[in-house]
């Protein structure tokens, strides 16, 4: 049986591949070079962080779940059908998912079930989506 923590984990990083799926949309659909740069850079640290959160569930005796399967086919059928094209668009749908996913991401670290060092890593990449959010909020008011 999973442990707690290796749920939660799990969790957390079916949220960050989502998220990478979800850039590769964006970045497929901006026609700006400069904004598709930021969106590239973006999708790298979330990138990074599934590698980080999947090595972190490996050491907790845990098998990461995958970037393939039924996340990523729903991901894809849904970002094809709805995502925007315009840019001012697409940094808005990029902020909007962005605060929501740290949000949630707050909201699973302080359920109060997950070790000292999860919650660390957790926060880190809680700060790291903030980042995110203003740099989404400073090129969206740049245009």
């Amino acid at each position: 049986m999973e442990n707690q923590d290796v749920k939660e984990l799990n969790d957390l990083l079916r949220g960050l591949y989502m998220g990478v799926y979800a850039y590769e949309h964006y970045i497929h659909n901006c026609g700006d070079p400069s904004v598709k740069k930021t969106l590239q850079k973006i999708q790298q640290e979330h990138k990074f962080n599934t590698i980080r959160v999947a090595e972190r569930i490996q050491n907790l005796g845990g098998v990461p779940i995958h970037d393939e399967g039924i996340t990523r086919a729903i991901t894809d059928f849904f970002s094809k059908m709805t995502s925007p094209t315009l840019t001012e668009d697409i940094l808005e749908d990029a902020l909007r998912s962005e605060e929501k996913y740290r949000a949630q991401m707050a909201a699973n670290q302080s359920n109060g079930q997950l070790s000292e060092k999860n919650i660390q890593l957790i926060d880190d990449i809680v700060e790291r989506n903030a980042c995110h959010v203003a740099t989404l909020r400073e090129t969206l008011d740049s245009l």
